[in-house]
């Protein structure tokens, strides 16, 4: 999980480059998917009128985890 949100720059990540060796459940895709939900007012802070493009940057990194059966 930890490594889904830090793919996302979600949280800090400790080992930075590590791949993720497994897919991630249900429940940790919607831990990740939540993160980003709370996470949309400092984006929105930080990236202003390119808030958009810095959202969906951070929502393909929790699609690209999910794997291809959440496509």
């Amino acid at each position: 999980m930890n490594c889904i949100l830090a793919s996302a720059e979600l949280v800090p990540s400790e080992s930075e480059g590590e791949e993720c060796t497994s897919l991630p459940g249900r429940a940790e895709l919607e831990s990740a998917l939540d993160a980003l939900d709370k996470a949309i007012p400092q984006l929105q802070r930080e990236y202003g009128d390119d808030f958009w493009p810095a959202f969906a940057g951070q929502a393909d990194v929790i699609e690209d985890d999910a794997g291809p059966e959440c496509e």
